[in-house]
């Protein structure tokens, strides 16, 4: 882990403002290869006096330059969108294996309160995306190389769902045997036969495992708007 600020954020750097950073994507998963998209993605906090004033803050912050795809949400958003709208991949930021920048009170904080973020929202909201990314794999308009990098889209997040759901565990960071049969798909190795009949396999394996999973049905309100809370008035001027 290290502690580093990024050019684009200049205009919000304060001590303390960029709490949480961290790659996701292909390097996250353990998927990269030689020309991979960098998947950046990030917290900031507005300071308090600016968050109360009359302009409103920024609420997200996105830069894309070649392969490095960079988003910073304000927490606010980010709150929002990885409680109330169940975004797996907000919520999954926390359990990153490749995390760059951690506060040390509040992207601590984050972290360690995890479980507080994820309910039966993240993991339909997981299946929902994989579902689509499995539809987008048997459309006919798009490329063979889109087809593929959809069914291994849809293959992984239904593994992670299906995790998810027996275990209660978000794990980003595939296993060696899923990352080796995934590249052999992305290679052409498999055939895309094969890799839509394992995709179809585990969403079926996943819609099941949903209605036995021992998650709640909402977040953990009171500890995030606890977490908020404390977050906004840590960072006042």
């Amino acid at each position: 882990m290290t502690d580093t600020k990024t050019p684009i954020l200049r205009e919000f750097d304060k001590p303390g403002t960029v709490i949480f950073q961290c790659l996701t994507g292909s390097h996250s998963l353990g998927l990269n290869s030689e020309g991979s998209d960098i998947d950046t993605r990030g917290i900031y906090v507005t300071p308090l006096r600016q968050f109360l004033s009359i302009r409103p803050p920024k609420e997200y912050i996105i830069h894309v330059d070649g392969i490095d795809d960079q988003v910073w949400d304000e927490v606010g958003r980010w709150f929002y969108l990885a409680a109330a709208k169940g975004n797996h991949e907000r919520v999954s930021m926390l359990a990153s294996p490749i995390q760059e920048t951690v506060h040390p009170i509040w992207g601590r904080m984050l972290i360690d309160n995890l479980p507080a973020f994820i309910s039966m929202k993240t993991l339909r909201a997981m299946y929902g995306f994989a579902e689509s990314q499995l539809r987008r794999g048997h459309g006919i308009r798009g490329s063979e190389r889109s087809n593929r990098k959809a069914i291994m889209h849809n293959i992984r997040l239904a593994w992670q769902g299906i995790t998810l759901a027996r275990t209660g565990e978000l794990v980003v960071k595939l296993p060696p045997d899923l990352v080796a049969s995934l590249m052999d798909l992305k290679l052409g190795r498999t055939t895309m036969d094969s890799g839509i009949r394992w995709a179809n396999s585990l969403m079926i394996e996943l819609g099941a495992e949903i209605k036995l999973a021992p998650l709640n049905n909402e977040p953990n309100w009171d500890r995030l708007n606890e977490m908020l809370y404390e977050i906004r008035m840590g960072n006042h001027d």
